[in-house]
């Protein structure tokens, strides 16, 4: 539920297992980034990960991966973390091989709108896969957005800290995209250091 109006596109995807066909629905779904126009959400089961470590046993990167991540990368999408466990669907009942090929993708535009969106897996009902809970109720935000208070500058060493995260971030992708990631990654610098220098200021004000 969005209670300020926002519009935008929800695609509900449950990709084939064949990687032929999967290359040609990341194809029909370039065709509807290009028609909406709009805020960008996709969930669900794309029956294939972004990475290695995403698919317990894997030692090399697939055509299949590569074409995924293109898709990705492409369309400038942000991969949404997830809490509560580390893969979402198992190779058989009693199988050790585990895989996270369940997610949610969204646009930048969708992550500006909403800077801190929960994602977390559930426990396992009926089917092999876990559910997955994504919201994106502005009452349901968790943590304060964040915030570069004024007082961070009285440390010296910011600034040459902030160069130095910055420089070390690297990103595929667009020039606008990578620069977005690392303003992600910087603002996690940045709160971590906050914690480690000043505290919790809020507190210590109460």
């Amino acid at each position: 539920m969005v209670s300020d109006s926002f519009s935008w596109v929800l695609s509900g995807v449950y990709a084939p297992c064949d990687e032929r066909l999967r290359v040609s629905l990341w194809e029909e779904l370039g065709v509807v980034r290009e028609t909406w126009q709009l805020p960008w959400c996709i969930g669900g089961d794309f029956n294939e990960v972004l990475r290695m470590h995403e698919r317990s046993g894997t030692q090399r990167m697939t055509s299949g991966m590569r074409q995924f991540t293109e898709f990705v990368d492409k369309h400038e999408l942000v991969d949404l973390p997830m809490s509560g466990a580390r893969f979402s669907w198992q190779h058989g009942e009693n199988s050790d091989r585990f895989s996270k090929i369940d997610r949610f993708l969204i646009s930048l535009d969708f992550d500006l709108h909403f800077p801190s969106i929960p994602s977390s897996v559930l426990g396992k009902p009926l089917s092999d896969h876990d559910p997955i809970k994504f919201v994106c109720d502005l009452s349901d935000w968790g943590p304060s957005p964040f915030r570069f208070e004024f007082m961070f500058l009285e440390d010296p060493n910011i600034l040459v800290l902030m160069e130095q995260w910055w420089n070390s971030f690297s990103f595929p992708g667009s020039a606008g995209f990578v620069v977005a990631k690392k303003l992600q990654a910087l603002k996690l610098k940045i709160n971590e250091w906050n914690r480690l220098v000043f505290g919790r200021i809020d507190r210590q004000l109460e």
